[in-house]
């Protein structure tokens, strides 16, 4: 679907007749560049993060933002290197991970672009860990919302 851009422009058209988004993603082009500049990159290195936050001490029905959490976020982003998760994408209660169906024939995966030579670094070797307070999931992971479960127990 990526590489297809008159796909591309109805998805991002419908994308944004539905969603409010921030003022400089309601041109459908932008979000088809986007796409397109994202294409080839591996499912497992695009990186969806929740921003953190904790319960509100006053209000237990809100939430506030953890800015000791928030920081180290920001600072793992200025520092423009590949992101590592290391919390379960599920942690925070808002989605549940698929498992996959054993069963069922996997998707075929594209090879990897390049192998490393001998004393190259990869992506992975420059990661930057996020804390387990800052939770999210990969593109490769298949998630389902788990609706507003928060105070459920």
């Amino acid at each position: 679907m990526l590489s297809n851009p008159a796909t591309l422009y109805k998805l991002a058209t419908t994308a944004v007749e539905n969603v409010t988004p921030s003022e400089s993603l309601t041109n459908p082009l932008t979000l088809v560049q986007i796409a397109l500049a994202i294409k080839n990159v591996p499912f497992d290195e695009i990186v969806f993060v929740q921003y953190p936050v904790a319960e509100d001490p006053y209000d237990a029905n809100r939430v506030v933002p953890d800015g000791e959490a928030a920081q180290q976020l920001w600072d793992a982003l200025a520092a423009n290197k590949p992101l590592k998760l290391t919390s379960d994408a599920s942690a925070s209660g808002g989605v549940v991970v698929a498992e996959p169906d054993p069963t069922a024939t996997p998707a075929e995966t594209p090879a990897p672009s390049a192998t490393p030579t001998p004393g190259q670094t990869t992506p992975a070797d420059d990661a930057i860990e996020l804390p387990s307070t800052i939770t999210g999931s990969t593109a490769a992971q298949e998630t389902c919302s788990n609706g507003n479960q928060r105070g459920r127990g």
